[in-house]
């Protein structure tokens, strides 16, 4: 019998990668969480884009701001929306 592995997941790896424009290798704006440098009880959230260019597009306080970023960022800069 083979033991089950259970994942794990580190501060910001359970963020969704949501947005997606375009095809197969098409840009992603991932929305996470981490907690705060200065306050490691409250957590922030980040909008991180696949486009290495353009990689963190900010902390936000809440997940409202960091999907609105998301879906500005992909307007403006890939020319498309969210999903």
């Amino acid at each position: 019998m083979q033991a089950e592995q259970e994942e794990t997941f580190s501060a910001g790896e359970t963020g969704a990668a949501e947005g997606v424009v375009g095809g197969p290798s098409a840009t992603e704006v991932v929305i996470g969480e981490i907690p705060a440098a200065d306050e490691p009880t409250t957590m922030l959230w980040t909008a991180r884009c696949s486009e290495p260019t353009h990689d963190l597009l900010g902390h936000f306080g809440t997940r409202d701001e960091a999907e609105t970023a998301r879906t500005e960022h992909l307007r403006t800069a890939h020319g498309g929306g969210s999903t």
